[in-house]
């Protein structure tokens, strides 16, 4: 999907919310999964000595 096309199906800023399906549930698959993971493994790569863990 365009970023032409997410603004004109949310608005100017895009998507700020969450966007639900047909069904009116999120989805949330594999994809998002490794989003999650890989923004942790980020997180956790730069925090400080004796910093505590967090996991979602």
């Amino acid at each position: 999907m365009s970023l032409s096309q997410i603004r004109s199906e949310n608005g100017p800023a895009g998507i700020v919310y969450f966007v639900g399906f047909e069904n009116n549930c999120g989805e949330f698959t594999d994809d998002t999964q490794m989003i999650l993971f890989i923004a942790e493994a980020q997180k956790t790569k730069y925090r400080r000595p004796g910093q505590a863990k967090s996991f979602y």
